[in-house]
């Protein structure tokens, strides 16, 4: 089963607009998120960004390694390259033995797009639905700094170990069209991240999210990612295994070999 995510061209030049100036209302650094949050957001996230970097700065990370992607009864496996910003750009790229699969989404923002190819090379763009995901699948801990996050991304705490990322929309700017109120309200669930952190260490242990089928986004499927074997790199601390699940079935496992930190 390839799940992947795809550029979302769903969205009408007109709620496009709308969604557009909901968003110039909207300026969420990682300062003013904690007025809003649970009252120990704040040191959460403090702590968790003191155990990725120390404290330092990280705008990309660059990781190769080995793939192994499971569909069913069958296994693929091959060369893996995996690209994140702290602006939310990502990419994930395979060269598996039947072919090569890329996953890739643009910086969070209002015009975002995402995209897939699988082993004829052909890009696919996929639902609106799948494109909004606030914390990049592979390296969540961007988001737990204290700069350089985009203005639209917003983070809350759950309790002591979890917190949630979601893209946030100024609703009340549509608040006279249900429809792009509605709309709204969708694209901020369907964005919706839950981070769990290792109580010991404060490194993220897993991400769960939900994606959604091409032609029903109120139809869930669970995603969960799961880190481990973390290792120092350059001051940043980089899981050196990290496994995909789809419904609670092992799709991808990833080993990393090497990393580039900026």
């Amino acid at each position: 089963m390839f799940i992947c995510f795809g550029r979302s061209r769903g969205l009408s030049s007109e709620v496009r607009k709308a969604v557009f100036v909901g968003l110039v209302g909207i300026a969420l650094s990682q300062t003013a998120i904690a007025q809003s949050p649970a009252p120990d957001s704040n040191a959460i996230v403090s702590r968790a960004n003191q155990a990725f970097s120390a404290g330092k700065p990280v705008t990309s990370v660059e990781m190769t390694g080995r793939a192994e992607w499971t569909a069913g009864s069958t296994k693929d496996s091959g060369p893996a390259k995996l690209t994140a910003n702290v602006n939310g750009e990502n990419k994930a790229e395979f060269d598996l033995s039947n072919g090569t699969r890329i996953e890739s989404q643009s910086a969070i923002a209002e015009d975002r797009t995402c995209t897939w190819s699988g082993k004829d090379g052909v890009e696919h763009d996929v639902s609106v639905a799948n494109c909004w995901t606030a914390t990049i699948w592979f390296l969540p801990q961007l988001a737990l700094q204290g700069s350089g996050q985009p203005s639209m991304l917003s983070v809350q705490s759950i309790d002591e170990t979890h917190l949630r990322h979601q893209v946030t929309f100024n609703s009340k700017v549509a608040s006279s069209r249900p429809v792009v109120a509605d709309l709204y309200s969708r694209m901020q669930k369907w964005s919706q991240t839950d981070l769990t952190l290792d109580p010991a260490t404060a490194l993220p242990s897993s991400l769960k999210y939900t994606i959604h089928p091409d032609q029903n986004s109120f139809a869930n499927i669970q995603v969960e990612v799961r880190y481990s074997k973390y290792q120092n790199v350059s001051g940043v601390e980089i899981p050196m295994h990290i496994e995909r699940y789809i419904n609670g079935s092992l799709q991808l496992s990833i080993d990393i070999d090497s990393a580039v930190i900026s």
